[in-house]
């Protein structure tokens, strides 16, 4: 029987499907800039005071961290997210021939390397948000893990600026 194919089976550009890519690269662009404020819950807080955590790791606040409101960023939480299945919108993309010839390699890498760090930022997400029930676990290792999905997010927003450049949509 023939391999299986490495890649998803391009399907047809869906109306919208680039202004996803859009509204995502906006979304997470305020994230970036907005990421205290918006990975903590302050609403049980009266003062605003940094603490020193017991592993050194400081607390922007006295808030509590929300991390798994990162996940929405990245496409992990809901269907109706910008990136759900970008994996697949990608590979849509490539086919629909929006991709200029010179740009197929960058592209690519860019693909690529944005797929590998919104999930790895995903991933951190999720494991920050158990950091303080987990043995040996704690606020500490909350922020932690929170600091290391911070930087894989950044990391996919560089990409998807690249990939944002070859089709054309900044």
């Amino acid at each position: 029987p023939p391999a299986a194919p490495a890649h998803a089976e391009a399907k047809a550009l869906q109306d919208g499907d680039l202004d996803k890519v859009r509204a995502g690269y906006k979304d997470l662009n305020y994230l970036m800039v907005n990421w205290d404020k918006v990975t903590r819950d302050c609403s049980m807080v009266t003062t605003k005071t940094k603490q020193a955590l017991a592993s050194g790791k400081a607390s922007p606040d006295l808030c509590t961290a929300n991390p798994l409101v990162i996940r929405k960023y990245m496409g992990d939480s809901s269907i109706y997210d910008n990136f759900f299945k970008s994996d697949q919108l990608w590979v849509n993309i490539d086919a629909a021939d929006l991709v200029p010839k010179k740009d197929e390699d960058r592209y690519s890498d860019a693909v690529e390397d944005f797929e590998k760090h919104r999930r790895q930022a995903s991933e951190w997400a999720y494991t920050s948000s158990w950091g303080e029930a987990n043995p040996g676990g704690g606020r500490d290792k909350v922020e932690d893990y929170l600091l290391r999905s911070k930087a894989e997010a950044q990391l996919a927003k560089e990409s998807l600026e690249i990939i944002m450049d070859v089709l054309k949509l900044g």
